[in-house]
């Protein structure tokens, strides 16, 4: 029975300084980075312009869950269709991510694209799309821009 109590406290003892010495080894998994942020997030502010039709445009860049977001819009634009013309101003909210130094969004009536030139200037495109009069048609309007962050 004494031998038994003995080769009990033994393994107990065998068994601890095992899980001692194992839980303390070096951690192999020491090559996690850590999340480097986005170069886009530099875009991130007011952006300001005029368009080739001599209009303004303006937009915002926002930084969500690390990432640079053109989220809203405002655009002046001369829209043209079937026998009818009208300046018109247009703005909403969009979702298009920054990657890379550019950026594209088209959904219902507005495209819209840009590349930046260092962290001060972009240029892009826009082009957009109006219902016209009753029995006149759609009108569009297209053409690209410059803007500055402000």
């Amino acid at each position: 029975m004494k031998n038994l109590k003995i080769k009990t406290v033994g393994l107990l003892l065998i068994s601890i300084m095992v899980m001692i010495f194992t839980g303390c080894s070096k951690d192999d998994d020491n090559n996690v980075q850590p999340n480097e942020a986005s170069p886009d997030l530099k875009f991130i502010g007011s952006w300001s312009g005029t368009t080739s039709q001599n209009k303004s445009i303006s937009f915002s860049i926002e930084n969500i869950d690390g990432k640079a977001i053109v989220t809203s819009y405002t655009l002046q634009a001369h829209v043209s269709g079937g026998g009818w013309s009208a300046s018109e101003t247009k703005w909403g909210t969009i979702n298009a991510q920054v990657s890379n130094g550019s950026f594209s969004y088209a959904s219902g009536s507005i495209e819209l694209s840009g590349v930046f030139s260092g962290s001060g200037s972009v240029s892009g495109k826009f082009k957009t799309i109006s219902q016209g009069p009753p029995g006149y048609g759609d009108g569009t309007a297209s053409g690209s821009y410059t803007a500055d962050n402000l």
